[in-house]
């Protein structure tokens, strides 16, 4: 994962451009193409009955749709539609975003009380982890907690009762770091969908009875602002990456139904690195085990060629811990210990810390938790 550790006080949005796209007039028409129903519930290969979707994401990896509804269910849908599986996982779920696509883990958004849960898609069940965010997400009649989605290594999470976007660190043992506030565009209230495309930078946000979704920075700096397509919007995802200049995204709406709609517009970004949310081709399944760990941790990785690797520890401040490798690695497999200590031979406290393997032309990193 790619962090930053700058912490910001975000302002309200102002207006910018996108080059290559323009700025649309305030809710432009709906720019994609004619959408095609998926997942129709209740049918043979459908979402169970009475399904109420309520988020989506896009897993780039496994190359499937995941989608929560309100009454506690989580499924796998492929591209065309068809539900591969389905999980009962209980509570009010009404977003889902993936942090690292390598690491098999899922994160979803529990309105009432509002809060985070981690679920491993390998096992098909919660590992346990549960972020309690109530201190700043309480909105009143069920406005609370409506959207998820991760960026650069926060989590941001969108509050139905007035639009505000909140930036969270989570910490081990269910700690959380409040980093900021995004003021919603032109006061937009009842945001119930989040999305951030890593390789274009982009944050798409679906405010629900408004019927429009935005485009903006990380930061909330406004891009531009689409008419939705139908209505009762809960989730949206996007497939990134794109070298036309066109994507897929997907609409989840609580009446039900997921809509899958091509040729959305969408700025030219080829993944080359871990910018587009994974590695890239030349360096593969950068990870670590065991995590959390105590008192050292194995770093894994692999190289498909040859190539000059410098592989360090960063804290959560982006300050240098620990560099483990620099130079020329062979292709293949590499595992390199690291035993909780600085450079310096100290050892390291407890907390989140970040593994960053650097190439020629590609930049990695994961999430490496401490717990002493």
């Amino acid at each position: 994962m790619i962090r930053h550790s700058l912490l910001i006080t975000f302002l309200v949005p102002a207006v910018s451009c996108l080059l290559g796209l323009g700025v649309p007039a305030m809710g432009a028409d709906w720019p994609a193409g004619t959408g095609v129903e998926i997942g129709h519930v209740g049918e043979p290969d459908g979402l169970p009955e009475d399904y109420e979707p309520s988020g989506a994401v896009w897993h780039p990896f496994r190359q499937q749709l995941l989608v929560v509804d309100d009454s506690g269910l989580m499924s796998e849908l492929g591209p065309n539609g068809i539900v591969t599986t389905t999980w009962e996982i209980g509570e009010d779920l009404e977003g889902v975003t993936i942090a690292d696509p390598d690491d098999g883990l899922a994160y979803l958004a529990v309105e009432h009380p509002d809060g985070i849960l981690e679920f491993n898609l390998s096992t098909g069940t919660l590992t346990g982890n549960h972020w309690d965010l109530t201190p700043w997400l309480q909105g009143p009649d069920n406005h609370g907690l409506e959207a998820l989605t991760y960026v650069d290594g926060h989590f941001y999470a969108g509050l139905q009762e007035d639009g505000n976007i909140f930036i969270f660190d989570l910490l081990g043992g269910g700690d959380v770091q409040h980093l900021g506030t995004i003021a919603p565009h032109e006061g937009r209230d009842d945001i119930s969908g989040l999305h951030y495309d890593a390789c274009t930078e982009i944050l798409f946000a679906i405010h629900d009875s408004h019927d429009v979704i935005v485009e903006m920075r990380s930061d909330g700096s406004f891009l531009r602002e689409y008419d939705l397509a139908g209505d009762n919007q809960e989730g949206v995802a996007v497939i990134g990456g794109s070298t036309s200049g066109q994507t897929t995204i997907f609409i989840a709406e609580d009446s039900g139904e997921v809509w899958r709609y091509e040729e959305y517009p969408i700025e030219i970004c080829t993944p080359t690195s871990a910018v587009d949310g994974h590695t890239s081709h030349l360096l593969k399944r950068l990870g670590c085990s065991p995590n959390p760990f105590n008192p050292s941790t194995e770093i894994f990785f692999e190289l498909n060629a040859a190539e000059y690797v410098l592989l360090s520890v960063y804290d959560v401040r982006g300050h240098l811990v620990r560099a483990l490798r620099d130079g020329i690695l062979g292709a293949g497999e590499h595992r390199v210990r690291w035993d909780g200590r600085s450079d310096d031979g100290l050892i390291m406290s407890s907390g989140v810390y970040f593994a960053r393997v650097e190439t020629d032309a590609h930049l990695a990193t994961a999430k490496l938790v401490l717990v002493r």
